[in-house]
């Protein structure tokens, strides 16, 4: 009775353990990309390449809203020059020569300004709702740039685990592994690459 128990403690901790090196082997695979960027730093990098970050797109809102309390400036000027003789010849006084002679010249300036308010943007502004359409772009870019870093993980983990027995098949793999990089870095203009190389001049912790 004794050796079946026992028997049956040694099954459980096997069935136990091997999970638990399961577990061991995952994480040490992972382990070897500690020197890249995560998902959420590549996807931060690529909104702000964009500049459609969360704080950006705010401030646009809150400018576009403050907008509206300013008032519309219009401006306006007038020129108006006049000039005119005029002679008079009096029978009167004609025997002795007298006669009035005079020369009217004039000019008017004038100008005008006014200030408009429209308060029905407080209400209702369109320029929020433009700014308000920067959260697609920014989602669709965010959706993009993690599924381009999975697939490349993928490819990564695939390679390391089945590398290719073929030179080509090695060579096509690799061609893969760096068109998604450069998209990476298209999208976060240069950021995931950079992040790579410093990452691996980083000295190793003790």
């Amino acid at each position: 009775m004794t050796r079946r128990i026992s028997l049956l403690l040694a099954t459980c901790l096997a069935v136990a353990s091997s999970p638990a090196r399961a577990d061991d082997e995952v994480a040490r695979i992972m382990a070897k990309f500690d020197n890249e960027p995560s998902v959420r730093q590549v996807q931060l990098a690529a909104i702000e390449y964009y500049n459609v970050s969360p704080d950006t797109i705010q401030s646009l809102r809150s400018r576009a809203r403050r907008k509206a309390l300013l008032p519309g400036l219009s401006l306006g000027g007038s020129t108006f020059k006049q000039s005119s003789s005029l002679a008079v010849d009096d029978i009167v006084y004609r025997a002795i020569g007298i006669a009035r002679f005079e020369d009217q010249n004039a000019a008017y300036y004038g100008a005008s300004a006014s200030l408009t308010w429209n308060l029905d943007r407080l209400v209702f502004n369109a320029e929020e709702l433009d700014v308000m359409s920067l959260i697609g772009i920014q989602d669709g870019i965010q959706r993009e740039v993690t599924t381009l870093y999975y697939v490349r993980r993928r490819l990564q983990i695939e390679q390391l685990l089945n590398p290719p027995t073929t030179t080509a098949a090695r060579i096509a793999a690799e061609l893969r592994l760096e068109e998604l990089t450069g998209l990476l870095d298209a999208y976060t203009g240069g950021f995931f690459s950079k992040s790579i190389h410093k990452g691996k001049r980083a000295p190793a912790s003790e």
